[in-house]
């Protein structure tokens, strides 16, 4: 079962809702929080009790998959499985992509 997220009360500032993590907060394992690891999303339940959530962010904007974000899992505490890689698509955010298509 993923570790890793914690959920944060959000607070409503001005118009926008505001989450706080102190940075170097260690989750139950993988790095502590910094600004350059740091991903995040919001979850809502409705009143009909379904959730609704957020686009996935990372850093400081919208996760996409390319660039310097390879995602890991470990299936089992310590396991050593190799896990498939996603697959390779053109999302424009790589710069050798953005080259190449120039």
């Amino acid at each position: 079962m993923p570790n890793d997220f914690a959920s944060i009360a959000l607070e409503l500032t001005g118009g926008d809702y505001v989450g706080r993590l102190r940075v170097g907060t260690a989750p139950p394992s993988g790095a502590p929080a910094r600004p350059e690891n740091i991903l995040y999303f919001a979850t809502v339940k409705d009143e009909a009790n379904f959730t609704i959530t957020s686009k996935i962010s990372y850093k400081a904007g919208e996760l996409a998959f390319c660039d310097d974000f390879v995602p890991r899992i470990e299936h089992f505490p310590g396991d050593n499985f190799s896990v498939q890689p996603p697959p390779v698509h053109n999302c424009g955010c790589s710069p050798t992509l953005l080259n190449a298509a120039r």
